[in-house]
């Protein structure tokens, strides 16, 4: 989505000026202008808690309920000061922007996001190869949500309580490789393990001349050639380590 992000006028950023859009297919007619200035306070209400998790939605469409029955509320930054009065000073302190949650959910709203990723995923599910595998990025927890429960409705096998039968018999159309999702922060500690595997490798050189001293530094010299190939077989090494930990983290199909 980060190309329509980018372009301030198709209206998704609460950072710049622009009309109240938020259409990722430019061709369908709702608009976030539509939601903001047509929708009834109790449609506003659920999808800032649902799709936003908002804890403040209540107060937002009521600002914004009464705000337009003034003037149409027609621009991104109009809204995001309006979420912004809504929200108590001290909840403003923290969490970013606080317009950040009623955006995501109005953008959601518009596109039918969630049901388009619903959909998406199952289409993807039902396209993968025998013994093949998917991995999923979510960027929020209702994309997580969703996709936990569709895997764990695609792996179970509905067999009735007291039936007599061995684990290894069940016949399943899919196999979760791991019941955890891959958080980011164990991402970034691998990719801090490599960086400090890269410094020590550069670093090698120059700490076994300083060890043996400024007389030996010729004797103790490394070869550039020798040393990028060795450089060179470790960083493969690594990568290859690295593959086969994240492969235990995503659906295998059984088909």
């Amino acid at each position: 989505s980060s190309f329509q992000f980018d372009i301030k006028e198709r209206g998704f950023s609460y950072n710049q000026e622009a009309e109240l859009d938020m259409r990722m297919d430019t061709n369908q007619y709702l608009k976030a202008y539509d939601i903001i200035n047509f929708w009834e306070y109790s449609e506003l209400k659920r999808i800032f808690f649902t799709y936003g998790e908002e804890k403040y939605s209540s107060n937002i469409a009521k600002k914004i309920c009464m705000l337009r029955e003034k003037a149409p509320i027609k621009t991104t930054t109009e809204l995001a000061e309006i979420i912004k009065s809504a929200i108590p000073a001290f909840a403003r302190r923290k969490g970013g922007h606080p317009a950040k949650k009623v955006f995501q959910a109005l953008r959601i709203a518009v596109n039918n996001e969630l049901d388009v990723f619903e959909k998406s995923l199952n289409d993807a599910l039902d396209l993968l190869k025998p013994h093949g595998r998917i991995a999923v990025i979510t960027f929020h927890s209702l994309e997580d949500r969703i996709c936990k429960q569709l895997f764990k409705e695609r792996v179970e096998v509905d067999i009735p309580k007291g039936v007599p039968i061995k684990e290894s018999d069940i016949k399943r159309e899919f196999k979760l490789v791991n019941k955890k999702r891959i958080e980011y922060k164990k991402g970034r500690t691998i990719c801090l393990f490599n960086s400090l595997i890269l410094l020590i490798l550069f670093s090698i050189p120059n700490l076994l001349t300083i060890l043996k001293g400024s007389k030996n530094a010729e004797v103790m010299s490394i070869d550039p050639i020798s040393f990028s190939k060795s450089l060179i077989l470790v960083y493969c090494i690594v990568a290859i380590i690295y593959y086969f930990i994240n492969m235990c983290f995503f659906v295998d199909n059984k088909k």
